[in-house]
């Protein structure tokens, strides 16, 4: 027998749309789409990490990793060494689209000491600035400090339970105001695709790359609004 071709619209995505929204994000390669992940001097999460920024790359977001160690150079929880295009030093709140704050415990639990990076969280989420944090980095670094400030959250299972900030909903993906938060490992996909739409402030381009390599991206199921 032969194949059946289901273009158009299937599983709420419209492909051609979604495509065309693609390819257009394609010519215009802006750099004002940009996404910065924070990582301590070792230990961030190396899954979550680096999948979100393969799937952001593919929106043709500018997303960079920054670190917080005063080196360009961090290892990751399963000691992979990499460079870095930036050091916290150098980050100015006005240049940012979005704040990414990666997980793993060891990461995490040096990031929500750091000072510098609070202070700079502090100033990007007083102007309204898209603040993203995934697995432990919403309890850990936001959640500690403070800076949940009443917001729905999520985040790795129990850590919950050390935050006396914020509003905890068991759900994989939460999005409150200019807060996304996101649980471990296997939210990753569905939490790179969804940041990444907000950050080019287009939903179907990213439901369609989805598509392109045969993911369902159902953001209406996955994702819980405030």
């Amino acid at each position: 027998m032969g194949s059946t071709d289901h273009a158009g619209v299937a599983g709420g995505v419209d492909k051609d749309k979604g495509q065309r929204r693609f390819h257009k994000l394609q010519q215009q390669r802006s750099k004002t789409h940009e996404l910065r992940c924070y990582c301590a001097h070792d230990g961030f999460e190396d899954g979550e990490t680096f999948l979100c920024r393969d799937l952001l790359g593919r929106l043709k977001v500018d997303n960079r990793f920054v670190s917080c160690n005063g080196t360009h150079e961090v290892t990751s929880y399963f000691g992979v060494t990499m460079k870095t295009e930036e050091v916290l030093t150098n980050c100015r709140a006005e240049d940012l689209s979005a704040l990414y704050l990666v997980g793993d415990p060891e990461n995490t639990q040096a990031l929500e000491h750091n000072e510098e990076l609070l202070h700079l969280i502090r100033e990007f989420d007083a102007h309204g600035g898209l603040i993203v944090a995934q697995c432990s980095a919403p309890a850990r670094i936001l959640g500690h400090n403070h800076l949940l400030k009443g917001r729905h959250y999520t985040c790795s299972s129990g850590l919950e339970s050390t935050v006396d900030d914020g509003i905890f909903v068991d759900a994989l993906i939460v999005h409150d105001g200019n807060l996304v938060t996101g649980r471990g490992l296997g939210a990753s996909m569905d939490f790179a695709l969804y940041t990444g739409g907000l950050v080019v402030n287009d939903q179907e381009a990213a439901k369609w790359q989805a598509t392109h390599f045969y993911y369902d991206a159902d953001f209406a199921r996955k994702v819980v609004h405030f």
